[in-house]
């Protein structure tokens, strides 16, 4: 009878615990589901993988986020215009391009594109890539410049 109570006892714990286990691995399975449905890639990039997304992404939204001034003093080929500066019209202006859509963001030195990346990530867009260098390095590098 002591062996039975000593097996029982030790039966019993062995359903607890791996009950535990397999409670456990269930949650991270759930947590891992998670992260692989977030499909967002942020990236910060230099001119030369700017310059390859360019080539490769005919559909390719190339977001200006410094002052208008400094847009009309020359920016990259094709880029649109958004005034950081006017959040509500800025965000706006987001929501009218598609989550899907790759973007390029870009200002003079990398700071402003980096708060938007962070804007763009929070509001779920799928692609987006930041030129740390901005308007300056691309100047740097003596790639083209639209007025």
């Amino acid at each position: 009878m002591k062996y039975f109570k000593i097996t029982l006892v030790i039966f019993t714990l062995s359903l607890t615990f791996s009950g535990c286990k397999k409670s456990t691995h269930k949650n991270k399975v759930e947590t891992q589901t998670i992260k692989i449905s977030t499909k967002t890639i942020a990236k910060d990039v230099n001119v030369q993988d700017v310059e390859k997304l360019i080539k490769t992404n005919p559909n390719l939204v190339i977001l200006d986020v410094r002052p208008p001034k400094d847009f009309k003093a020359g920016h990259i080929p094709n880029a649109t215009y958004l005034d950081w500066a006017k959040q509500d019209e800025f965000i706006a202006t987001l929501d009218s391009i598609s989550k899907e859509t790759p973007i390029v963001v870009y200002c003079n030195s990398g700071h402003r594109s980096g708060l938007a990346k962070k804007l763009l990530i929070g509001k779920k867009y799928q692609y987006i890539y930041n030129l740390t260098v901005g308007m300056d390095g691309w100047k740097k590098a003596a790639l083209p410049v639209e007025k």
